[in-house]
């Protein structure tokens, strides 16, 4: 066979890149990781069903401890088991895609050898390489889309969080990625949250940690704030006992994802005490990435939390070049403020972004009673720059918001917990130069 003609088919039809049996290893190895981790789980359930008649308090802690050992060892079994059953699937894919490559490039080197110094051929050739080079790349597609498939499988399934759940340690974490540390939910976790779904408990307020997803956690407060929308979120995460994982039902693109969480963000939502709000956020971290989860947009998260479309409402001006707006009038139009009142009357969750911080004449739950009205202390308080807030009520005069961090800063610094803070609208369309309206599945 000749060489130039073998380039020349190389050229029609790329080599397939990867290595089946170099993957096929790795989910070996995962499967015998997958195997002793079930072997400990095993030897921690019994350690817990030898002491029968040990009583106390020291018991109860043991036995709470071995039994979040035993649920995370349990988790990270199926963690392994499950990458493996991915990694062998994706095997299989490139290996006949790499067979099917080789034998496309030898049928096109054939026709390239005997079509050279014979134009009659030559041309009958060119309609059969043609065919040849869209099978190749069809071919590519396919390995293309089972890449990305496995990835996202791997993502969803929690492999990653497997080998970097937060400890003691956490070196190999960027001080500035606050989503690198993780940590296992433990059986007094699980027990929690579960009554939470089930609503024998009830749901805490949000408290934004570190992670700057502000326009998540302030979309489920907005959902939250309501009856209907605190049963769409219990409603869309339920407890999977062979997994040992929570599934939270998201809506990307219209396409529905299941997504499993057995850990959380050690510097994401909350104090310390995972709740419903760690499982969302763990899961929205899944379904879009680590790197992305920082930095959002609220219409985007309300879309994926409900699977419907969610509006938006600006104060631009007129349109410029492109559509794009030459100027922020500070101001929404009658018919836009008439949007937003019948979305927070009928219950619909509504967030609003700021755009400029400044301190305001406003009022918050000063006396502690839940609410914010004139019966609170008017101050100085801070408006947030690029922050996300939940709208939570709106009258002829003010508007309230809810500030996912759980409290605001007056002018001194200090912080008044809480949340709830009432602005004037006038205040609202000058800082608040976007409204966002979601939907309730």
């Amino acid at each position: 066979m000749s060489t130039s003609a073998w380039d020349l088919a190389g050229g029609l039809v790329p080599e397939i890149l990867g290595s089946p049996g170099g993957v096929l290893e790795v989910a070996d190895s995962w499967r015998q990781a997958g195997g002793r981790v079930g072997g400990a789980a095993g030897l921690v359930g019994q350690a817990a069903a030898g002491t029968p008649s040990w009583q106390g308090e020291a018991a109860s802690a043991f036995q709470e401890s071995t039994g979040g050992l035993e649920t995370d060892l349990g988790s990270l079994q199926t963690t392994y088991q499950g990458g493996a059953g991915v990694l062998e699937s994706y095997a299989g894919v490139l290996r006949a895609a790499q067979d099917a490559a080789a034998t496309l490039r030898a049928q096109a080197s054939s026709l390239l050898l005997d079509a050279l110094g014979d134009p009659v051929k030559a041309l009958a050739a060119m309609a059969a390489l043609t065919t040849i080079a869209k099978a190749a790349a069809t071919i590519q597609t396919e390995v293309t889309h089972a890449a990305s498939t496995a990835a996202a499988a791997l993502s969803t399934s929690g492999i990653s969080s497997a080998s970097r759940s937060s400890s003691s340690d956490d070196t190999e974490c960027d001080e500035d990625d606050h989503t690198c540390a993780r940590a296992p939910l433990k059986k007094s976790d699980i027990a929690r949250i579960r009554a939470q779904i089930n609503g024998t408990q009830e749901l805490p307020g949000v408290d934004q940690g570190r992670i700057g997803d502000c326009y998540f956690l302030a979309s489920l407060a907005a959902y939250a704030w309501t009856d209907a929308g605190r049963k769409m979120l219990r409603d869309n995460v339920r407890w999977d006992e062979s997994k040992k994982a929570f599934i939270v039902t998201f809506y990307k693109d219209g396409e529905k994802k299941e997504i499993e969480v057995n850990d959380y963000y050690t510097e994401g939502n909350g104090s310390g005490t995972p709740d419903l709000f760690n499982v969302y956020e763990r899961a929205y971290g899944k379904l879009i990435g680590n790197d992305d989860l920082p930095d959002g947009h609220s219409e985007d998260a309300m879309q994926d939390l409900s699977g419907k479309k969610a509006k938006n409402l600006n104060t631009f001006g007129g349109s410029g070049f492109l559509g794009w707006p030459w100027w922020d009038d500070d101001k929404y139009t009658d018919g836009q403020w008439k949007q937003i009142e019948e979305a927070v009357d009928s219950h619909q969750p509504v967030t609003a972004s700021s755009d400029g911080g400044k301190t305001i004449t406003a009022r918050v739950d000063t006396n502690g009673d839940g609410n914010v009205d004139d019966t609170d202390a008017e101050g100085r308080y801070q408006i947030v720059d690029g922050h996300t807030y939940a709208v939570i009520d709106i009258d002829d005069q003010y508007v309230t918001l809810y500030n996912p961090w759980g409290e605001n800063k007056d002018s001194s610094g200090d912080r008044i917990h809480g949340g709830k803070i009432r602005i004037t609208r006038n205040d609202y369309q000058t800082y608040f130069n976007e409204t966002h309206i979601g939907q309730i599945s």
